[in-house]
């Protein structure tokens, strides 16, 4: 069943600083590195392939469908609410559903790694990631209300352009 994500997303300068403002709320705390494939065929949606390794476990492999807000004219920064499906799967199922991807017309238009930090803290999913050229800060939760108020409580310095 889709989900309504609402989330917060800008890029940022101070991400050290960001880093150990979240540190201080007590989160759960997990850092995980991800590779992400992103496919496009100019629908509303797009497919994302992730491989992600956490600290503790061993690598997981995901498929998500997500709605594409930047088709809709929003740049991914700041706060949206979109469309979103996520599932689990094995490295064997992940390898057919991208085979899958490639006959219905699916093109790849982006891969990226990058470290993950996630912080838990109340109803909200917070990450940093940590890109080769930029971070970045993404905020989850159930309400837009939630979020602005966790914002309120960060020093954020948002990177420009």
């Amino acid at each position: 069943m889709a989900i309504i994500e609402k989330e917060y997303c800008k890029k940022i300068e101070n991400s050290d600083e960001v880093f150990n403002q979240l540190k201080h709320f007590q989160p759960i705390f997990v850092t995980s590195e991800m590779k992400r494939t992103i496919y496009k065929n100019g629908g509303k949606y797009f497919l994302r392939v992730t491989s992600q390794k956490s600290d503790e476990e061993k690598i997981k492999h995901f498929f998500s469908l997500k709605e594409d807000s930047m088709r809709n004219g929003l740049d991914g920064q700041g706060l949206n609410s979109r469309e979103e499906i996520d599932l689990e799967v094995s490295k064997v199922q992940l390898n057919k559903l991208e085979e899958m991807i490639k006959l219905l017309g699916f093109v790849q238009e982006n891969y990226f790694e990058k470290v993950r930090h996630l912080f838990k803290i109340d109803n909200l999913e917070v990450s940093l990631d940590r890109y080769k050229d930029f971070d970045n800060l993404e905020i989850e939760g159930d309400s837009e209300k939630e979020i602005k108020e966790f914002l309120s409580k960060m020093v954020i310095v948002e990177k420009e352009g």
